[in-house]
């Protein structure tokens, strides 16, 4: 691996004294610098486009793919963190592939439903398990109507789930120029409107965080920055493009302004991280795309079933053995901390 002399572009975009740890950008970076950014990452992203692929799947090696011609389940973002952090493992069978995007689509927002039901703390009461219950249940119904009819079937695009702006290195504070893009772990071939999908990585923080949730539907005052940096974005991008041979149809552009203009680009932001919550920017704006009366028609689908209820009563008694377990673990560590001083209460 070659060594690249320069500086983290995040780094230099972060506040460097915040309130809490955060990527977030900082709000006195002029927009002059901010297109300059943009207009170099929207020629890598035209690059990475122009590669196409006839199946969704991970990236095998040459020797994997003499061993087993069908490319597996991508390792990706959401589903590594669901059993790193959730203990759930929601692959399913990893050598069993996509023929379209929806099947896909269909398989990773099924991810959040696994991670839900099978870790016992993912609630924290029978209200909380009945909403995220309905919500994520509703967002695999709406998956049919965000499907661009032209990529159903491919061609499929290189997708990074953590390509942004912290992966960018520049070479110096003063010169923003960009001279290497660094860390492309969580790659594989993907859907191709997954990969032209409105950025998330504009202000370098993910709007599923909790910086971005919204109170009482009504968004954040970061929302604003962030529609002002998309509009940039897709400015830069489409006069990127128009210079580009073999880019006079616009098309990633295009796929920009479609996810947009129909919503999806909120889907896809739920779609690429796991432990999603109801409340948060992406969920919260993708309701409102829809509108209350649809969004209630389409949890009312999976209100009052038997579903539902024998969920509830299930989550609530493994949130409670969760609890008592965790509290006698905590005494036992409290016990060994204190060199054996004390004693533990035993639990009936």
């Amino acid at each position: 691996m070659d060594f690249i002399d320069g500086v983290s572009l995040s780094d230099l975009l972060k506040d460097p004294n915040p309130e809490r740890p955060t990527r977030l950008m900082r709000e006195d970076i002029d927009d002059d610098h901010i297109k300059f950014i943009y207009r170099q990452f929207a020629n890598f992203l035209l690059q990475l486009f122009k590669l196409d692929f006839d199946r969704i799947g991970s990236l095998p090696s040459p020797r994997a793919e003499a061993e087993c011609p069908l490319p597996i389940r991508p390792l990706t973002f959401k589903a590594h963190s669901i059993l790193q952090s959730g203990g759930v493992d929601t692959f399913g069978d990893r050598h069993q592939g996509f023929a379209t995007t929806t099947e896909y689509f269909q398989y990773v927002a099924g991810q959040d439903l696994e991670q839900l039901i099978h870790q016992p703390n993912s609630i924290d009461g029978p209200y909380n398990a009945k909403n995220k219950f309905k919500a994520f249940k509703a967002v695999k119904s709406l998956i049919p109507d965000f499907i661009n009819a032209k990529y159903d079937y491919g061609k499929f695009k290189l997708i990074c789930d953590d390509l942004g702006l912290a992966n960018l290195i520049v070479r110096s504070k003063e010169n923003l120029t960009v001279v290497g893009v660094v860390d492309l772990e969580w790659s594989y071939i993907g859907p191709a409107q997954l990969f032209g999908s409105a950025p998330w990585w504009l202000l370098q923080d993910r709007p599923v965080n909790s910086a971005w949730d919204c109170k009482d539907d009504e968004p954040p005052k970061i929302a604003a920055r962030y529609f002002r940096y998309l509009e940039t974005f897709k400015r830069v991008l489409e006069e990127e493009e128009a210079k580009m041979l073999g880019h006079e149809e616009k098309e990633l552009s295009s796929l920009v302004k479609w996810s947009q203009d129909l919503g999806a680009m909120w889907l896809h932001m739920l779609l690429l991280v796991g432990f999603n919550d109801q409340h948060s920017f992406p969920f919260t704006q993708l309701r409102q795309h829809l509108g209350p009366a649809e969004w209630k028609k389409r949890e009312k689908e999976f209100d009052h079933t038997e579903e539902l209820d024998a969920f509830v009563a299930r989550k609530v008694r493994e949130l409670k053995q969760y609890d008592d377990a965790l509290e006698k673990a905590e005494e036992v560590r409290a016990f060994v901390d204190s060199g054996g001083k004390g004693g533990v209460h035993c639990h009936t």
